[in-house]
């Protein structure tokens, strides 16, 4: 079977027929996977068991990161969009399965150090019925709890699909993103400390997604999020997502809240949100000493975003400070909604009150809502 598909995934191993088992049944060790991507999952162990119309894979043991996340996906994805080259189901156990927190060479100046998450059970289904076929992976707490990934995809062209995934166990963000998108991890940095639980549903016909979800971020390093921009920002941020709504191409509506204790903020930063966003100097707004990043020991924001505009706010008990430093305000909430493309003037790369033309912003404005239409009902 491995032998075959060497003509899509480069597939080797050191050590296969001193352990042959029997004519169905073969075990390979250190072997290595490399997808046409790059990707390359490293397997020491691994039993194949081939039938007429299945093959079951059984590894004791295995580290994901994001390089081999990337490789699982890129297998994935062949099997559901190429029958003629996959016509056998699939069935992978894994019974230890660990995510890798950090890749190597990752710097982040916050992060912690590289290590492993607690091992567990992992199954992965690969079955076709009719002209639907369909990824399932999922795992069972031994105290009862259920992550689960479901992916269908039709036959048909344009071909269709539905993503539904439930996780309640926090994913590296590296991870997910080399799942989503090789731009992802780029367009969207999170730092190597970040993970990721929630839901998602999406579906997609043809190359546009829409999809809904919710769920949290934990351990955004600020820093690295704002690397790319001239306001510096630092911090490790919790983020909930309430709501974050996405439809053909461009966001429809989202609402979310972050917090992050004992950070800096720029000046310039706190200067763009009062002079782009409407937010007000708090008593604390401008440096005694002229200091250009300013600690600061609570921030506390909620955003919400749809065709009206953009919402920014307060923590309830906070007295509408979004920032506040030894209890005292650097910087109060708008008093009202502000235009979206506001957001572009807070990343622009000068301070001119004008529509920027830098790519960052040009890209937000395709993907934020249409401005409001009369008639048309806010997500506010």
């Amino acid at each position: 079977f491995f032998f075959k598909q060497k003509t899509a995934y480069e597939i080797s191993t050191r050590d296969w027929s001193s352990d042959v088992c029997s004519s169905d049944l073969i075990r390979l060790r250190e072997c290595t996977i490399t997808a046409p991507g790059g990707g390359v999952l490293a397997v020491p162990v691994v039993e194949v068991e081939t039938s007429a119309d299945e093959v079951r894979i059984r590894i004791p043991a295995v580290s994901c990161g994001p390089t081999a996340a990337g490789a699982l996906s890129a297998v994935a994805r062949a099997w559901l969009e190429e029958p003629v080259r996959f016509p056998l189901n699939w069935i992978v156990e894994i019974a230890a399965f660990s995510w890798e927190i950090r890749d190597p060479g990752t710097v982040s100046p916050t992060a912690t150090g590289r290590g492993e998450a607690p091992a567990f059970p992992l199954r992965i289904e690969c079955v076709a019925a009719g002209d639907a076929r369909a990824v399932r992976v999922h795992r069972v707490d031994r105290d009862g709890g259920r992550d689960e990934v479901r992916v269908i995809a039709t036959s048909d062209a344009p071909r269709r699909y539905d993503v539904r995934g439930a996780i309640s166990t926090p994913v590296p963000w590296s991870v997910v993103a080399a799942v989503l998108s090789p731009t992802v991890a780029s367009e969207l940095p999170l730092g190597a400390g970040c993970s990721l639980a929630g839901t998602v549903e999406a579906t997609a016909d043809g190359p546009e997604w829409s999809f809904t979800c919710h769920g949290a971020l934990e351990g955004v390093d600020l820093a690295v999020l704002c690397a790319a921009g001239r306001h510096r920002l630092e911090g490790l941020m919790t983020v909930v997502v309430d709501r974050f709504q996405w439809e053909s191409g461009r966001l429809v509506a989202m609402e979310a809240k972050g917090s992050a204790v004992r950070g800096r903020i720029a000046q310039s930063l706190l200067g763009g949100l009062v002079t782009s966003c409407g937010c007000r100097p708090g008593p604390a707004f401008r440096p005694l000493d002229g200091e250009p990043m300013r600690p600061f020991d609570e921030l506390d924001v909620e955003v919400g975003i749809d065709g009206r505009g953009v919402r920014l706010s307060a923590a309830e008990g906070r007295s509408g400070a979004l920032a506040r430093r030894q209890g005292i305000a650097l910087v109060d909430e708008p008093s009202s909604p502000v235009p979206l493309d506001r957001l572009a003037w807070l990343i622009a790369p000068t301070d001119a009150p004008a529509m920027p033309a830098s790519a960052a912003s040009a890209w937000l404005m395709r993907v934020l809502p249409p401005p409001e239409t009369p008639g048309r009902q806010a997500g506010f």
